[in-house]
């Protein structure tokens, strides 16, 4: 890896643990010029993570390969919103209809973020802006 790619992981890294040891709830939003995502947290914990390149519904589908059947996997919706996490909607649903494990749930948003922070693995340095959400505002 370069240095630039192991200064931004260990950025990241770094204001990952302070949101979550705050219980912070919000978006991180992280750029280089190539990409941008966006960390969506609540109350300290990691709901979901967007890349502005990324075609989520085909992430969707490669994430959840051998944790859902088929069936369950294409239930995505036709139109969303770019903020709206139907993807984390849709892993509690299946975790709330014994569908999916916790640790299952766990297991697909790992790979998610495993290949979204791939798309930062460059030589560009990432910024990052937090944006703070009141923890009583409506997430869904």
């Amino acid at each position: 890896m370069t240095q630039a790619v192991l200064s931004n992981l260990d950025k990241l890294a770094k204001i990952v643990s302070k949101i979550h040891r705050k219980h912070a709830s919000g978006q991180l939003l992280c750029s280089t010029r190539q990409v941008r995502l966006t960390l969506h947290f609540y109350r300290g914990r990691l709901l979901w993570l967007t890349d502005d390149r990324d075609h989520r519904i085909r992430r969707w589908l490669r994430v959840t390969k051998g944790h859902l059947k088929s069936r369950d996997s294409l239930q995505v919706p036709r139109t969303f919103e770019k903020q709206d996490l139907w993807e984390n909607k849709a892993l509690s649903r299946h975790i709330l209809d014994g569908v999916l494990t916790s640790d299952a749930a766990s297991a697909i948003l790992k790979r998610t973020v495993a290949e979204t922070l791939f798309a930062i693995d460059n030589q560009e340095p990432v910024s990052c802006h937090w944006r703070a959400k009141s923890v009583d505002a409506n997430i869904e």
